[in-house]
């Protein structure tokens, strides 16, 4: 944030409403927007009277249609008008701003002006853009309102937009997709990553070439190829996917499928494509502080043949290399394995914590950034490394001889006796594209 953002006032009130008409009717200074930018930012019930507001919006917008389609507008004064679409605003509100009474009726009556004299809305408004450019040269700037049921065709860049539901999607090029109402996109080209933080938003969908695809809660992502193919991974929460032939199931977090072009059913997946996390990496603070993505170019692990006690997969955010002395650092057999994913255990006898390396235990100081991520013990009542059982610490919060242990949501799962996609026994591999922290 600016020195100049920082320096601002967040609005109140009438202050706050002035602004929200002015932006819906494009009559906002860049200056007055920043204003109201800011104020969104730093005040959670300003947040919530927007979306109460661009909601109400949307439902008098909506009325007046209905109006205008069963009666005609000759015929119905201005007062039969007003009256309706007042009947229509007197709803309960989340935010502390929306007072009841004539302060409500005030609103809907400003609201209506706005309604009668401009063009419909949309439902949709950009909220962030970089280097977005459409096929036919549609201005797409901060404060644009996308016109529902209208094709966009984005060549270039990327987009943010805030739905009146407040459902925030994250639309990344090339990319062809249509604002279909208050809660629901198509698209049928392109990468699109959607968070779904509130009341109102919940049951968002997003139609795609495989079928819908309906939030219960979540952040996930979609992704339609060239080729036509339809992928969809969710990251928190559930999704409740539906196929071309009227089948529909839920899908949680961690779990991703696809659809291939001209078929009519979803199929297990691994994951999406490079290009999917390459642009999630770049918003993933803006989805979610607590995401950390995995580098899926180098997955496997060292592990100790010998060793038959329990160990523990480890997240480090410092980077292996940074935490190994100099002298290890030289050794040529670290430059192939994962950066951040260890295999580590813990020595009861000399009380301290041992990453596992290729065929030696190395000394490590835990970090107040650690976490554990799964526990790995033989299942063999003999002991021998044939079988192993593995306990994922999904949604399970400790300590561990004091490494934080727990995740929220993760796709990462362990392979034994594994190295570089070859049968390696002692070692590990590690698929994944994600994990979300306990929130701080």
């Amino acid at each position: 944030m600016s020195d100049s953002a920082q320096e601002q006032q967040a609005l109140q009130g009438d202050e706050l409403g002035k602004l929200i008409s002015l932006h819906l009717d494009s009559r906002i200074t860049e200056e007055q927007f920043a204003q109201l930018q800011y104020t969104l930012e730093v005040d959670e019930s300003a947040r919530d009277f927007y979306i109460e507001f661009l909601s109400t919006h949307a439902r008098l917008e909506q009325s007046l249609k209905n109006t205008f389609s069963i009666k005609n507008q000759n015929h119905i004064s201005d007062r039969e008008l007003l009256n309706e679409l007042v009947a229509t605003g007197r709803q309960p509100a989340r935010g502390t701003y929306f007072l009841s009474g004539g302060l409500a009726v005030a609103l809907v009556i400003a609201i209506c002006f706005l309604v009668l004299k401009q063009d419909a809305p949309g439902y949709a408004t950009v909220t962030h853009v970089a280097q977005a450019e459409t096929r036919d040269q549609i201005p797409l700037g901060i404060g644009s309102q996308l016109k529902t049921e209208v094709p966009y065709i984005l060549e270039q860049g990327e987009l943010e937009l805030l739905f009146v539901t407040g459902t925030k999607v994250f639309i990344t090029a090339p990319a062809t997709f249509e604002i279909s109402g208050e809660n629901e996109i198509h698209i049928s080209a392109g990468k699109l990553i959607a968070r779904v933080s509130t009341p109102a938003g919940k049951g968002f969908i997003v139609q795609t070439p495989g079928g819908a695809v309906v939030d219960l809660g979540t952040l996930f992502g979609v992704e339609i190829e060239p080729s036509g193919d339809a992928g969809v991974q969710v990251f928190q929460g559930e999704i409740e996917l539906h196929d071309l032939q009227g089948g529909k199931a839920v899908l949680p977090a961690g779990k991703t499928m696809r659809c291939v072009a001209g078929s009519k059913k979803w199929e297990a997946a691994e994951k999406l494509s490079r290009q999917f996390y390459a642009a999630l990496q770049v918003k993933r603070q803006t989805l979610l502080p607590g995401m950390v993505m995995i580098d899926d170019s180098r997955q496997s692990i060292f592990g100790i043949d010998d060793y038959r006690g329990i160990r523990y997969l480890l997240y480090s955010k410092i980077p292996l290399k940074a935490r190994l002395d100099a002298r290890e650092t030289r050794l040529p057999e670290w430059d192939g394995v994962a950066q951040h994913l260890w295999m580590v255990h813990f020595d009861e006898t000399a009380q301290r914590w041992l990453l596992q390396g290729n065929e030696r235990a190395i000394p490590f100081e835990p970090d107040s950034t650690d976490l554990l991520l799964a526990r790995i013990e033989e299942a063999d009542a003999d002991g021998s490394s044939n079988r192993k059982n593995i306990t994922y610490f999904s949604q399970t919060f400790d300590a561990i001889h004091g490494i934080a242990s727990g995740y929220q949501a993760s796709d990462i799962k362990v392979l034994p006796d594994w190295f570089e996609k070859n049968a390696n026994s002692g070692d590990y591999a590690i698929t994944g594209s994600y994990l979300i922290r306990k929130p701080e």
